[in-house]
């Protein structure tokens, strides 16, 4: 095997020695109409790198190969498509616009147009997808010249081949040439000056960087695997840096001295192994038996990471420094100190959540009280994002501080999907962004058996069209004296707590802005399949329709004993003091709901800072319900004609049964008689809302909490 250069390994000193080795060719015949294409090496499909006799490498065409092609001196491009050849080295290829001579180039595409008579414009990929076993669908530019039918392409870049092992997870890999002049990727132009020949070059409006995004790759120490970058053939000057990320940190390979990259040629690097350069080595074994009453400790973050990878590795086990080993996914652990995560996520690294749909975690996680802070995720469209992925056990006591920038359904900082037994007592701190739904600032989902106690300050937001965004979960179940303050914005289905209740919301507080784009959002729920019961709101809340101080909407259950101290703000139709719609339809099945005892100390306005059209004939406005198509009884809201925007009516739209909605001045509010009797004979508020608290426990399996005057207000808000 022939040598081209040595790569110092700066964490150990080693060398890095890469060779070439050629790939097969052979010719095919053309049928009429049609263009026949073969190849010196493999061009970028879905089939893989297949070592054949001698050493060298077979490939094959694969089905949706396309290609762009010139007839004689047409300047537009035709795409011609693969339809025989598929799994075979001899492609054929049908289009429109025929000729005598014919450039060719692969892959075909938009990006491909003709700048001279012998040149053509092409753009190499910035970034490259790892493919298993090969590389990025079109990754690997092909051109051909041929008077007449028959294509063979010739390669115009080169491959690198690296071989790495380790204990860690690969997320990218990012070449850089020493010399920056040098562009690897970008707008290029090929030549055929020598039609038998034909070259590549980069512009200087190139990069002189190149992405392989890896996904999230488990690397053994017992089995190599192998990541192709796909390059412009050319002399590298000084040598190039090959950048290592992983969910721990990074390592550096470097090239110190001139390095020929052939045309054609696959360059394999030997073997070798992550030893990284900078952030933090896993941990190899852990203190603690792994059991409930003698957990694993967490005590910093090479312990954190031994965690993550012995739980992401199907079969994954912890050694005890005790003796023994344990199942890592159903263990027990408790961190014993605060974590800080910047080397793991340092530079950008996005980190990789512990446990997913394939090795859930199913133990249990006591955070201690302590705080694991400097979290960054940037994975769009990847799901079950945050710091754990995908739990069916326990995480209690953790308070996670940091940055989602971008992800798939399911965000959280703490956790993308709760499924499991108790989360309780967490908070997080932050921003959660996502351009896709179910987000929240602590889980994506979290709709275990037990959701509790828990607090978000994460500003969570996504853009329109995106739904179930919410303070503590996107969508939850079961969930109790859960409180956030953080700033929360979406489409449909946006809530303070949750976006989407599936089980009983009781107990929570929130104090942040709600802003909903569209629809069905609340102070506390977006939209409610459950009981909400015992909440307070004191944020503003904002969408267009169907929007509530604590509910947007609810279906079949009820709102219970709740109280809205916040500004309403709707824009179209169906906002209420506690709910925009009681009952209503769903899935065009007409549902009822319940309403009872609750009270609307907020004020309405129809004017919103952030949605752009304000309708002039704005309808359906009540001091209880927007619309209720339901049963709504024993509210009390504060009629203020003072107030910007006029409510006069406990009920906008009346399609269901209402009765004992009392309108209170705010001297009535805040506790004069009122004259009028209400619910019990009582004639003071909080009277009769104690009253029916005492006498409807039986309605709520939690039971419902007593009412007294607000210290700062002066109006009734719960103990």
């Amino acid at each position: 095997m022939r040598h081209f250069g040595l790569f110092a390994f700066i964490a150990a000193f080693s060398c890095w020695a890469i060779s070439c080795q050629s790939l097969t060719t052979e010719e095919p015949l053309a049928g009429p109409g049609t263009l026949s294409a073969t190849f010196e090496t493999l061009p970028s499909t879905k089939t893989g790198l297949f070592p054949a006799g001698g050493g060298s490498y077979k490939v094959l065409w694969s089905a949706k190969d396309m290609i762009s092609v010139f007839p004689d001196a047409q300047q537009a491009p035709y795409i011609y498509q693969l339809t025989a050849g598929e799994g075979t080295e001899k492609g054929t290829f049908s289009g429109y616009g025929t000729g005598s001579s014919y450039i060719a180039y692969y892959p075909g595409g938009s990006s491909v147009g003709r700048k001279s008579a012998d040149e053509i414009s092409v753009v190499l990929p910035v970034e490259q997808n790892y493919i298993e076993g090969s590389f990025d669908q079109g990754a690997s530019p092909m051109a051909a010249y041929a008077e007449g039918q028959q294509l063979s392409f010739k390669n115009l870049a080169s491959i690198l081949k690296l071989s790495v092992t380790g204990h860690h997870t690969v997320t990218r890999i990012v070449f850089r040439p020493k010399d920056k002049s040098f562009k690897v990727s970008g707008p290029a132009v090929v030549s055929f000056a020598n039609p038998a020949a034909p070259a590549l070059s980069v512009g200087p409006e190139g990069a002189d960087s190149l992405c392989l995004n890896t996904g999230r790759i488990v690397v053994t120490d017992g089995q190599a695997c192998d990541f192709y970058l796909v390059l412009p053939a050319g002399e590298y000057k000084g040598g190039f840096t090959v950048r290592i990320y992983t969910t721990s940190g990074y390592m550096d390979k470097t090239c110190t001295s001139d390095f020929t990259m052939e045309r054609s040629k696959v360059h394999e690097a030997e073997a070798f192994a992550i030893k990284l350069s900078s952030g933090t080595e896993p941990s190899t074994e852990l203190e603690g038996l792994g059991t409930k009453e003698q957990p694993f400790i967490i005590a910093s973050l090479s312990d954190l990471l031994l965690l993550q990878y012995a739980v992401n590795t199907p079969d994954g086990t912890i050694k005890s420094k005790s003796g023994g080993v344990v199942p890592a996914a159903v263990a027990s652990y408790r961190m014993t100190a605060d974590i800080d995560l910047s080397p793991a996520c340092g530079s950008g690294n996005s980190w990789t959540p512990i446990g997913n749909i394939i090795t859930p975690f199913s133990g249990d996680f006591d955070g201690g009280s302590h705080t694991i802070s400097s979290l960054y995720i940037n994975a769009p469209n990847e799901g079950r994002m945050g710091l754990f992925g995908y739990v069916l056990g326990s995480l209690v006591n953790i308070n996670i501080f940091g940055t989602i920038e971008d992800a798939g359904d399911e965000a959280g900082l703490l956790v993308g999907e709760f499924q499991g037994l108790t989360l309780k007592n967490c908070s997080s701190s932050g921003k959660v962004t996502t351009n896709n739904s179910i987000a929240g600032g602590l889980a994506g989902i979290a709709s275990g058996e037990e959701v509790s106690g828990c607090t978000n300050h994460a500003n969570v937001s996504a853009p329109i069209w995106r739904s179930q965004i919410g303070g503590i979960a996107g969508a939850a179940a079961n969930i109790s004296d859960c409180f956030n303050d953080g700033q929360i914005l979406g489409d449909d289905y946006v809530g303070g707590i949750c976006g989407t209740a599936l089980g009983y919301v009781t107990g929570c507080i929130n104090n942040g802005t709600i802003n909903g784009y569209n629809e069905k959002c609340g102070g506390i729920v977006g939209l409610a399949y459950a009981n909400v019961a015992n909440c307070v709101n004191t944020g503003r809340v904002e969408a267009s329709k169907y929007l509530g101080g604590i509910v947007g909407q609810v279906i079949e259950y009820g709102v219970y004993n709740c109280a809205n101290f916040g500004v309403v703000s709707v824009s179209q139709e169906n906002g209420g003091g506690i709910v925009g719609l009681l009952g209503g339809e769903d899935q065009g099945q007409a549902v009822n709901a319940k309403l009872g005892n609750c009270v609307g100390n907020g004020s309405f306005t129809n004017y919103s800072e952030r949605i752009v059209f304000i309708y002039k004939d704005a309808k359906n406005f009540g001091g209880i319900c927007g619309k209720n198509s339901g049963q709504a009884e024993y509210g009390y809201w504060l009629h203020d004609p003072a107030e910007s925007f006029k409510v006069d009516a406990a009920v906008g739209l009346e399609n269901g049964s209402s009765s004992a909605l009392f309108a209170l001045s705010p001297a009535q509010m805040k506790g004069a008689d009122s004259g009028t009797a209400m619910y019990g004979g009582k004639t003071k508020v909080v009277d009769a809302l104690n009253a029916w608290v005492s006498d409807n426990q039986s309605l709520f399996e939690k039971g419902f909490k007593e009412w007294t005057y607000d210290s700062k207000t002066g109006y009734p808000t719960l103990k």
